[in-house]
């Protein structure tokens, strides 16, 4: 669970070369990819375009092509699915999970993928042929109960979204519960902001009636001013606040049974490391998956041939953090790009 980013130096020699051998080996690789850039919602805080859609054929080779370039020398292969809504593109995305998968097996190295994803077009099929094809890890987002959640994600259209998201993870508790999804996990992604506190805790006693802890985590996120919009008529908290944490804090104490143990080992963002790219839909390399329309994120292109183009001092600022070794810059480069 990652809480506020304290700022100070790592001095442990130990935790300094763990985090070195973690962010540069070229045994392991982390990728982010955009299946697509478009979404179903509209959530009233969100700082995306939807101006790119989905993944070309000639994106899908290179990334094929990366891997098998890669996989000699691989330990170790992620893969985090992002969007846009990727479910929206779900054909990419078993595509190259499934290639992964081969490619996992025949170099003996391991495969892990993840999901960030509004919920709303699981089903049962696809819930069973996802686990299937290793993506083990989901992370859906809530807004509260039902009233508040549909005054802001909302689908396109503008109708509210909750009930068939509930649905969707009762059905995960389900499939979960009979053992069916390869001990895959949901992290319910509990927003916070001044106006539906009393909507969070009465979606704490829902989840606590209905989703079991062994298959579900849950983390609370303030809702934040990320370059959308509608920034100026969404109300957030100041994460530093004694309110904020005052009500994290007692919220936290009501689902301990679905906290993640916690670790003392510093934080360090994916954006930190060397090892790790987001692909967007067009074949844009970055870093961030929030400063999507900053210039400093567009580090590169990934080319057909698997061959991943960087753009002269584009990737460097973002490393700079395995030089400092400040905290609060491992575990978000972005806020400081400015001063490198």
């Amino acid at each position: 669970m990652v809480t506020a980013l304290k700022q100070h130096v790592v001095e442990s020699e130990l935790e300094r070369e763990l985090i070195l051998d973690s962010a540069l080996t070229q045994d392991r690789l982390e990728l982010t990819i955009f299946p697509t850039e478009k979404c179903n919602f509209r959530c009233v805080y969100c700082y995306e375009d939807f101006a790119i859609g989905r993944m070309k054929p000639a994106i899908i080779a290179g990334i094929m092509r990366l891997l098998d370039n890669r996989a000699v020398d691989l330990q170790h292969l992620q893969i985090s699915w992002f969007g846009g809504e990727p479910l929206l593109a779900y054909p990419v995305m078993k595509q190259l999970c499934t290639y992964a998968q081969e490619l996992a097996s025949s170099f003996k190295f391991s495969f892990i993928s993840n999901i960030t994803t509004n919920g709303y077009a699981l089903d049962e099929a696809r819930l069973l042929e996802m686990t299937g094809f290793g993506i083990r890890h989901f992370q859906i987002s809530l807004d509260g109960d039902a009233a508040a959640h549909n005054t802001t994600r909302l689908r396109a259209d503008g109708a509210g979204t909750f009930d068939t998201i509930w649905a969707n993870l009762v059905l995960f508790n389900r499939l979960a519960d009979a053992g069916l999804l390869h001990n895959a996990k949901v992290l319910v992604r509990v927003h916070l902001h001044p106006d539906n506190i009393a909507s969070v805790e009465a979606l704490i006693e829902r989840i606590k009636a209905n989703l079991n802890p062994k298959h579900f985590n849950i983390f609370l996120k303030n809702i934040g001013h990320y370059g959308g919009a509608n920034d100026a008529n969404v109300k957030i908290f100041e994460g530093d606040k004694k309110d904020y944490i005052d009500i994290t804090h007692r919220i936290y104490e009501d689902v301990a049974d679905y906290l993640e143990p916690s670790t003392d080992k510093t934080y360090v963002c994916y954006a930190s490391k060397a090892n790790a790219f987001l692909i967007r839909a067009d074949g844009t390399l970055a870093k961030c998956t929030v400063a999507l329309a900053d210039s400093r994120n567009s580090i590169g292109r990934i080319l057909e041939n698997g061959q991943l183009q960087l753009a002269d001092g584009k990737l460097a600022p973002w490393l700079h953090a395995l030089d400092s070794m400040n905290t609060q810059d491992l575990g978000c480069p972005v806020m400081n790009l400015a001063k490198v």
